[in-house]
């Protein structure tokens, strides 16, 4: 399914402003919630149209596990849910705190130069407490798609990771928890 327009309601309370990203199986949009005026969010959809039939099971319950995982973390570097539901499409979606701020890999794009070590160290710091918070988990949370896009910076410069769609709970007994998955380049 294509994505949706401006103004399209969702769950009889959002209202679409605009669209902040897609992936391959989303969309994600800002959001008023009309119910506290002036509170705006972030709202992640899958979208059904590009998932296969046979895949369609599999892909609803990757996204749930997504919301899952959010919703049970408690830490300032990670987007936190606010509701759930289904769309009048079928398709699970789910309300979440918009970060305000750039992606990592814009910022290195707009200053068009590497960051110097007193730059990067409080990033990588924030980073690794997230990462810390994600293994400290029962069972670990582990991330599986680093890179900078999915690195926020606030405008106060805190880091907030974005995109666990890939994310998922540690089970030494399944190989895909550590591999085939992720972006290459970024993989390691």
């Amino acid at each position: 399914m294509p994505g949706r327009t401006v103004g399209t309601r969702f769950d009889d309370r959002f209202r679409l402003l605009s669209v902040l990203g897609q992936g391959a199986m989303g969309h994600v949009y800002e959001v008023s919630d009309e119910r506290l005026q002036g509170v705006r969010w972030a709202l992640k959809e899958l979208d059904l149209g590009v998932v296969l039939e046979k895949e369609k099971n599999e892909a609803i319950a990757l996204f749930k596990q997504e919301i899952d995982i959010l919703s049970q973390l408690d830490h300032p570097g990670c987007p936190r849910v606010i509701h759930d539901f289904t769309t009048d499409k079928g398709a699970p979606a789910f309300v979440m705190t918009r970060v305000e701020g750039l992606p990592l890999d814009i910022l290195l794009e707009e200053i068009d130069r590497p960051l110097t070590v007193h730059e990067t160290l409080p990033i990588l710091l924030q980073v690794c407490h997230v990462l810390e918070h994600l293994h400290s988990q029962k069972p670990p949370v582990v991330f599986r798609d680093l890179k900078p896009s999915n690195i926020m910076l606030t405008d106060h410069g805190t880091v907030i990771l974005i995109d666990f769609g890939i994310a998922r709970r540690y089970d030494p007994k399944k190989k895909k928890d550590t591999q085939e998955l992720g972006t290459p380049g970024f993989c390691s």
